[in-house]
């Protein structure tokens, strides 16, 4: 018998092995024949015996490996087990009890004292805005004649703008220095426009809002003051 028939015989009875461990042994086996080299094949054969020997010894090995994985797997598997179980326990004593009705906090009630008190305070704030509607009239009079003038202004530095550029590009033909005048001023007034342009944005977005913001803060504050006096000249709320 050669290597080959060897190898052949051998192949043929581990086909009842997995593909994986089968290549495995006729690898490792085909390496000892290459290891020894040709001259030394007879011998190699000899020592290993036939191909059926070696083949149950390769069979006997793999179930011996397997017995002795079996019980380190089983013991991994039961400690995991152990584990979970460990921490699902630890998470149920975590959960905090459903407070019982009887401790439950209860909502929060408003006293007769304090709706009273309450109540004060929208009429004297009412009471102060009439009084000093003239005043309130006349600062939101003005801040919105403020408002109307730069709008007026505005548009008017539009129209001029509008103006000074068509007229500098017609008589750019017939008066090169007429027109090269009137498109400087027209830039002069882009420069005025957007200038007066930033200003009404500012009187519209940050002053009307902060002026109509205090007055409001102005009349709460005043009322409260008012019904603190009340209160302590009265004795109640």
């Amino acid at each position: 018998m050669n290597r080959l028939e060897f190898m052949k015989q051998l192949a043929r009875l581990l086909d009842d092995l997995p593909r994986e461990e089968k290549i495995e042994v006729l690898k490792y086996y085909n390496g000892y024949f290459d290891d020894a080299g040709a001259e030394n094949e007879a011998e190699i054969i000899a020592q290993l015996g036939s191909p059926e020997k070696v083949a149950a010894e390769v069979k006997a090995g793999m179930e011996d490996a397997f017995a002795s994985e079996e019980p380190v797997k089983y013991q991994e598997e039961e400690r995991q087990e152990r584990q979970e179980r460990q921490e699902r326990q630890e998470s149920s004593e975590n959960v905090e009890p459903e407070m019982a009705p009887e401790f439950a906090p209860k909502p929060v009630q408003v006293s007769d004292r304090k709706k009273k008190k309450n109540g004060w305070k929208p009429l004297l704030i009412a009471v102060l805005f009439i009084l000093t509607f003239r005043l309130w009239f006349g600062l939101a009079a003005g801040l919105f004649g403020l408002a109307m003038g730069l709008i007026g202004l505005l548009v008017g530095l539009v129209g001029a703008v509008v103006g000074c550029v068509i007229n500098g590009v017609v008589m750019l033909v017939t008066a090169p220095l007429t027109g090269m005048l009137s498109l400087a001023i027209g830039i002069f007034l882009i420069g005025l426009l957007l200038l007066v342009g930033l200003l009404v944005g500012l009187v519209f977005g940050k002053l009307i809002p902060f002026v109509i913001n205090g007055i409001r803060k102005l009349i709460c504050g005043v009322g409260d003051a008012v019904g603190g006096i009340w209160e302590g000249f009265t004795g109640r709320g």
